[in-house]
């Protein structure tokens, strides 16, 4: 029986193991090897407020649109803070958090609130350009392929770069 699991009851796949029950193991920590990667950990602490939002409704926003906003902002902080509790594979743990935190940055940037602003560069790589305008990768490359958003390429099969003049005027025309 090849591929099946033994019939033990100790059997658990590997993604369940607990790295601290086995001894001799130390705990898995990956570092980027590149300069200047914005990861995710280095700005999830610069959204201020982990504790439900409580600010007073903006000018020019409706008041039902207003509470339909900071229901999901906390609904958001709380599936972040559910996530560790998860059982998930690091890969999805890891989009599921890019997702709750870019949609909180999006709330906020609604609200009025202050934002997280990445260090400024000249030429961003398409998840860094995606983090810059608070949109997902997937919305970055779409906008590429429709001629909404420009990059540059050194070749057909290179990566997109894409210029923080052209990053700034698509952020304006998302803002109006």
């Amino acid at each position: 029986m090849r591929g099946r699991a033994p019939p033990s009851s100790a059997w658990s796949p590997c993604w369940q193991t607990d790295t601290a029950a086995v001894p001799n193991v130390p705990p898995h920590r990956k570092r980027s090897r590149r300069r200047g990667v914005i990861r995710i950990g280095d700005w999830r602490d610069l959204l201020i407020p982990m504790e439900p939002i409580e600010v007073p409704c903006p000018r020019g926003l409706h008041r039902a649109t207003y509470q339909r906003l900071a229901n999901e902002y906390n609904r958001l902080l709380e599936e972040l803070a559910a996530l560790p509790k998860r059982k998930l594979w690091p890969h999805m743990r890891k989009a599921y958090e890019h997702q709750f935190l870019n949609r909180i940055v999006r709330i906020r940037r609604r609200l009025g609130l202050p934002t997280p602003e990445p260090p400024v560069r000249r030429r961003y790589r398409t998840g860094e350009a995606a983090l810059f305008l608070g949109v997902s990768t997937k919305s970055v490359l779409r906008w590429t392929a429709s001629g909404f958003l420009h990059c540059e390429r050194a070749g057909y099969w290179a990566h997109r770069y894409y210029a923080v003049e052209e990053l700034v005027r698509v952020q304006r025309k998302l803002k109006t």
